[in-house]
């Protein structure tokens, strides 16, 4: 089979699973508070859950406003509630790098790893130190924590799809 055909059956396939996503996650949030959003459904994966709180999140528009610290609060708390949910570590109690080092002890993908530890040690810059930002590097932050949760719901569904609990 040639490997374009692969490759657009693949594509097909995750855009079908995002598509579920997307509506599940819709379904969901017309259901319930965004409290619970975040930490109560048991009916959406802890990827699923992260990638509507980031959603709701880059439509509130902080940066735009100035609010680096609260922009980055919640973007934090959601990655920290989704690395508790779905690998079970202790993320809200650690520090950026305390919890790089429980995900890497934990083997979880390397790039997850970065692109979490990156946006929480950039939220710790944004609300300790005050510094200024961009809008355009806050959204950034958004966009790849989003892609990273894009990922991670697709490896959720095909441990799912084994008959598995995603781990």
């Amino acid at each position: 089979m040639p490997p374009l055909v692969i490759q657009s059956a693949l594509a097909v396939v995750v855009l079908a699973m995002l598509v579920l996503i997307i509506r599940q996650t819709r379904r969901a949030g017309a259901k319930r508070g965004r409290e619970s959003d975040l930490e109560g459904d048991v009916q959406l994966t802890p990827a699923q859950r992260a990638m509507a709180e980031l959603n709701r999140v880059a439509t509130l528009g902080l940066p735009e406003k100035g609010r680096y610290a609260e922009h980055y609060a919640l973007v934090g708390r959601t990655l920290r509630f989704y690395v508790r949910d779905r690998f079970g570590l202790a993320a809200t109690e650690r520090t950026p790098k305390e919890l790089r080092e429980d995900m890497l002890r934990a083997g979880i993908d390397r790039t997850e790893i970065a692109t979490i530890y990156e946006i929480l040690r950039d939220g710790d810059v944004a609300r300790f130190h005050r510094s200024v930002s961009y809008p355009a590097r806050a959204h950034h932050a958004v966009r790849s924590a989003l892609e990273t949760m894009r990922r991670a719901a697709v490896a959720e569904q095909y441990e799912l799809m084994k008959g598995g609990r995603p781990s």
